[in-house]
C-alpha cells in the first residue's frame, strides 16, 4: 500500500507536503526538548559556580555582566560536547577553587571546611564554662556563703573607712 493511496484521492505533491510538515513538527519538538535539556544542564552547572562579582550568589542567580558571560561560556562548552566535570575543571583552572560553592578538600580549603566546626566547638566550650561559673557564684539564702544581715553592717563600716563620701551618699552624715 502506497502512502498516496492511504489518503485516497490525494496527489503525490500533497503527500510530500504533508510529510514535510510532519518532519518539521517532529524536529522542532525534538529541538525544543534538546534546548530544554541544555537549559537544565546550564542551570545545574551554573548553580554550582560562585559569581566572582557578587560572591554570595551563584552564576545562575546573578545578573552581573561577568556571570552572564560565564553562563554563555558554559552553554557553548556544553554545545561543543564537553561534560559537566570538564566544564567545572576548566572554570577551576581559570578562576581557582573560589569559584566552586563546594571546593575540594585540600590544605588551602581546610579552614573553609573545618572553620565553622571549630568555631562551634569554641562557642560550646565558652558557654559550658560560663554556665559552670554562674552556678558557682549563684548563692541561695540557705547557702553558707550568703551574706547575713549582720555582715552587711560590717561591710558598710569597711566601706565608710575607705570611702568618706559613702556615709553622705547613704544619708547618715551631713
Amino acid at each position: 500500500m502506497r502512502f498516496s493511496s492511504f489518503f485516497g484521492c490525494c496527489s503525490k505533491e500533497i503527500s510530500l507536503h504533508f510529510l514535510a510538515i510532519v518532519f518539521v513538527l517532529l524536529s522542532s519538538v525534538t529541538y525544543a526538548q534538546s534546548g530544554d535539556d541544555l537549559d537544565q544542564q546550564v542551570q545545574a552547572i551554573t548553580e554550582e559556580l560562585r559569581c566572582l562579582v557578587c560572591q554570595n550568589q551563584s552564576i545562575a542567580d546573578s545578573h552581573a555582566e561577568l556571570a552572564v558571560q560565564l553562563k554563555q561560556q558554559v552553554r557553548e562548552q556544553l554545545q561543543q560536547g564537553r561534560q559537566a566535570q570538564e566544564i567545572r575543571d576548566y572554570m577551576t583552572q581559570r578562576y581557582g577553587d573560589f569559584i566552586l560553592y563546594r571546593p575540594p578538600l585540600s590544605k588551602t580549603t581546610e579552614p573553609l571546611w573545618f572553620g565553622p566546626l571549630a568555631l562551634l566547638l569554641l562557642a560550646l566550650i565558652v558557654a559550658v564554662r560560663r554556665i559552670r561559673q554562674a552556678r558557682r557564684y549563684d548563692f541561695d539564702a540557705n547557702d553558707d556563703h550568703a551574706i547575713a544581715p549582720n555582715d552587711v553592717d560590717d561591710i558598710d563600716d569597711v566601706v565608710k573607712v575607705s570611702d568618706p563620701d559613702f556615709a553622705r551618699k547613704r544619708g547618715e552624715l551631713t
